[in-house]
């Protein structure tokens, strides 16, 4: 191994073969990486010959699959460890996976839909009219033709399943389940032998601490009692939809009390209900559109979502549940802590999970650095005015003032660092022009110059090609880098659901001043979306349809199921399944992202849109997150240094990659247009 290259050796065969530093051994002695003097990616077999010629300019993955991209951006799967290494002949879009798992992929080229298994490699190569979805409570991958109808189902080993015939299934100890896929499935009583439930699509035993039977069909699901007692009579459970990773149904055990949504038929609006005495009880009114759970070190919380895409937090109070939290717009959790992060317009602060607000003022940004197992650690929060780091105890009290640069773990910092006596600082600092390290209780250790040297700093070249994070942010949110021929903005101090309708007024000519109401109803009187006394808000459906207006000029005329579909090999479908996802969930900016890269795609959006110039004193935290990996220290990528540069040295930086990117941003629009028809 040299500085810039390695060497793998066959001492059977007394061969050798160099590649550039990076390089990954792959299955059966074989080798990805880099030819020495193209920069090009190829694979070969160690002490043998090249597999894979050296003409791919960029590799995707894992942790799903390793991928060659070719320079048109299309992608090709490099085989897995039980498949023959070989060069990909299917190339195509994207990659999906499937369950949670990376065993069964998704493949998408164009409108077309294929799949690929690790075991089995192509199930089949992507061809028009398919949908593939997982479902959860069968564990199997569904894949259904649209043009003819039939479905087939395949287990996570790549083998299809047969299993369409009737069949019967124990579920507790006094019912059983009867019937099939494609007619549904009832309860039957032991005893009786007897239908005791109507037809669903799927059943399934909820056990553990619920012990209840969950009956789902499209869109809500019913409860029963393991005796087959229906609980939900006149309010129902809503599903997930469109979650691949969670359960379908959202059950949270508070205080020896089981909560879960309720919603009463033909209406939109949901509430929090208790499960209890053989019915659901409701705790909250209906005026919500959606609940979600999320936990602490110590604690649950119930997150009710209003159709201004604001939260109420309901929790354990005093022994009782309660609302203690209303119109947040945004909560965080972290691993190890009981106390919450809790944002309210641009502002973020402490609070306890019972709902009192711990921190005296309110910062830019919080973020939990945890000590280790079984310490405390404390929490780094940015001051608003002058965008300094300081550190907080778990309480929310000051722990250091705001004069650092930036603070981290010195595990992050140092990761091969021993230190089993625990006798290393906890945290390193950086100033303009000081390192140093602070103790858990954020006093300075030591500090020392930061740089010895001024950084080497280069910048990848601006093209379409070679600058991924551009491509990902114009699918993301094109409204970051363009404008188009209509006033279409999205300002921080407009609350985001007035934005969204906003924007989609103009879209509707209408003035932008119109409000919800007035939106919804030229969508209705449009024919767009169905009517609905009882709408409060739009739903994913009625942004599909939506999004068939826009694709094609005409109203869809196609079943919830069939546009489901439509918007699923659309890549419209959001996963709304991870922790993760609920810490950052935000209806009404989803759906305006979903809006303008949907307008991207029309023929009169792609002659409207116009790349914008931007600026260092407006640069927001989206168009930075693009920008910073076509930035190289000392050879080094930017998101792999350890610390980030001084604020100066970083805005002198910004500046010019800036100014770059100007220059550049018309011919990567349209070049990004050309490769996306």
């Amino acid at each position: 191994m040299t500085k810039d290259s390695i060497t793998y050796h066959s001492l059977s065969k007394g061969t050798a073969q160099t590649f550039k530093k990076g390089a990954e051994i792959l299955a059966n002695h074989h080798v990805l990486g880099q030819d020495p003097k193209t920069g090009l990616y190829g694979i070969a077999e160690i002490g043998g010959k090249t597999i894979v010629p050296y003409t791919y300019p960029r590799v995707e993955g894992p942790p799903a699959a390793r991928l060659l991209i070719r320079a048109d951006g299309k992608k090709g799967l490099v085989p897995g460890w039980e498949q023959p290494m070989a060069e990909p002949t299917v190339w195509f879009d994207s990659v999906t996976t499937i369950g949670g798992t990376y065993s069964m992929l998704s493949i998408q080229d164009g409108k077309r839909i294929g799949l690929y298994s690790e075991s089995k490699g192509w199930i089949f190569e992507p061809q028009e009219s398919t949908v593939i979805h997982y479902d959860q409570k069968s564990n199997r991958v569904i894949v259904e033709n649209t043009a003819d109808g039939t479905t087939a189902a395949y287990g996570f080993d790549g083998r299809i399943i047969n299993d369409t015939e009737p069949r019967k299934e124990a579920l507790t100890d006094y019912v059983t389940t009867a019937g099939s896929t494609e007619k549904g499935f009832v309860l039957v009583d032991i005893k009786t032998q007897q239908p005791i439930s109507k037809a669903y699509r799927s059943l399934y035993f909820e056990g553990g601490e619920m012990k209840l039977i969950v009956a789902m069909d499209e869109k809500v699901a019913d409860l029963y009692t393991p005796q087959g007692e229906l609980v939900t009579k006149d309010i129902q459970i809503p599903l997930q939809q469109g979650q691949m990773d969670q359960s379908p149904v959202v059950f949270t055990k508070m205080d020896n009390n089981l909560y879960s949504a309720g919603a009463k038929a033909g209406s939109a609006y949901v509430a929090l209900v208790r499960i209890a005495d053989g019915q659901l009880q409701p705790v909250s009114d209906f005026d919500y559109v959606g609940v979600s759970a999320r936990f602490t070190a110590e604690n649950s919380l119930m997150l009710l979502q209003r159709p201004d895409g604001t939260y109420d937090v309901w929790t354990n109070k005093n022994g009782q549940i309660a609302r203690t939290l209303d119109k947040v717009s945004a909560i965080e959790t972290s691993t190890g802590l009981d106390n919450v992060f809790v944002q309210r317009g641009t502002d973020w602060d402490v609070y306890s999970p019972e709902g009192q607000r711990l921190t005296s003022k309110s910062y830019h940004a919080l973020k939990y650095l945890t000590a280790g197992e079984d310490k405390l650690g404390a929490i780094v929060y940015q001051d608003q005015q002058t965008g300094l780091y300081g550190l907080l105890k778990v309480d929310g009290t000051i722990l250091t003032e705001a004069k650092f640069e930036s603070i981290a773990l010195m595990k992050d910092v140092f990761p091969g660092l021993w230190n089993e006596a625990g006798v290393a600082p906890t945290y390193v600092y950086t100033t303009n022009k000081q390192f140093g390290y602070l103790d858990r209780e954020g006093q300075e250790l030591f500090q020392t110059a930061f740089l010895t040297k001024k950084p080497a700093i280069t910048y990848r070249p601006m093209s379409l090609q070679s600058f991924p994070s551009y491509a990902s942010q114009m699918r993301q949110n094109p409204l970051e880098l363009l404008s188009f021929d209509k006033p279409y903005s999205w300002p921080a101090d407009v609350p985001r659901e007035q934005k969204f309708f906003a924007n989609l007024a103009l879209y509707l000519g209408l003035p932008k001043e119109a409000g919800k109401q007035e939106v919804l109803t030229e969508l209705v009187g449009k024919g767009i979306i169905p009517a609905n006394p009882d709408r409060v808000a739009l739903n994913d459906e009625d942004m599909f349809a939506l999004s068939y207006f826009m694709e094609t000029g005409q109203v869809s005329k196609m079943t919830a199921a069939q546009l489901w579909e439509w918007a699923g090999k659309r890549g419209l479908v959001v996963e709304r399944g991870k922790m993760s996802y609920y810490q950052t969930m935000d209806l009404y900016r989803e759906y305006h992202e979903m809006f303008f890269r949907e307008l991207l795609r029309t023929t009169a959006g792609k002659q409207a849109a116009k790349a914008k110039s931007l600026s260092a004193a407006t640069l927001t935290a989206a168009q930075q997150q693009m920008l910073t990996p076509m930035i190289l220290v000392n050879g080094k990528a930017w998101e792999e240094l350890a610390l980030p540069l001084p604020q100066a040295e970083r805005a002198n930086v910004s500046s010019t990659l800036i100014d770059q990117y100007n220059k550049q941003a018309a011919q990567l629009l349209a070049a990004y247009l050309k490769q996306n028809p």
